[in-house]
């Protein structure tokens, strides 16, 4: 992402039908309530933690007061809310109103290096990280970019002068059978994280992505807090760089 700290004042929207928080964000919301009620009224509800009771009456409270919003409404500019202290005062992470699910007191850390995350050992131990596999996974992108039968996407939140291109292997927590078949081994070695997935969850995702020369990804918040995204580059030429809550 080529943007400094100046523009992390907006977040921009996409215009994915299926995006559960730009989109979809009230049929989101609804099932969410309507999944709460169903907990909430049997036996499961004496599992629920007071965080986790506290979070949904805030999140869903403040979707029932803007239930006579209009769906276009999301793309208008999204607030942002600044953290940390004196010395990195221009940090800023998305506002708690951005989000379909946020998980009250839970400290938000824009980014980890792999050994400040026990991801990161998982990662490594699933072998996602060894040359072996590696190889195995540009094999496979190389073979998917030129293939008639991908379902490259081109990514609405990238300069629209430049491409931003993802082959969703997982998207909201579906698989998509096409692109897998051309990705096989990339999908399984991504599988074997197990319950570190979010499989079968609207918020969990797994693309191959792909930026063309001067592409230029505009500022953006995934619809939750409480998932971590790991970037695993395959290509990495001198240059291009990325930035999380206004920091390489």
């Amino acid at each position: 992402m080529t943007s400094s700290s100046s523009h992390y004042h907006e977040l921009t929207t996409c215009a994915s039908a299926s995006c559960v928080r730009c989109r979809n964000y009230s049929q989101a919301t609804e099932a969410l309530r309507s999944r709460w009620r169903s907990i909430t009224s049997t036996a499961a509800a004496e599992v629920c933690s007071v965080r986790l009771r506290k979070s949904m009456e805030r999140m869903l409270g403040a979707s029932k007061a803007a239930s006579g919003r209009e769906e276009e409404s999301r793309e208008s500019t999204c607030s942002m809310s600044r953290t940390g202290g004196e010395d990195d005062d221009d940090q800023v992470l998305p506002a708690a109103e951005n989000f379909i699910l946020f998980l009250v007191d839970l400290p938000m850390q824009p980014w980890y290096s792999p050994a400040e995350h026990y991801l990161g050992e998982v990662i490594r131990k699933a072998g996602l990280t060894s040359d072996a596999t590696l190889d195995k996974i540009r094999e496979e992108f190389t073979e998917a970019w030129t293939s008639p039968d991908a379902s490259w996407t081109f990514n609405t939140t990238g300069d629209v002068n430049h491409g931003w291109k993802t082959l969703p292997l997982i998207n909201q927590g579906s698989r998509n059978d096409v692109n897998a078949k051309l990705c096989e081994a990339t999908l399984s070695a991504v599988e074997s994280l197990a319950d570190s997935l979010l499989a079968r969850c609207v918020f969990g995702n797994c693309c191959l992505s792909a930026l063309e020369p001067g592409a230029h990804i505009l500022p953006h918040s995934g619809p939750c807090n409480i998932r971590v995204r790991a970037h695993i580059p395959l290509y990495s030429p001198d240059g291009p760089w990325l930035a999380v809550a206004g920091k390489r």
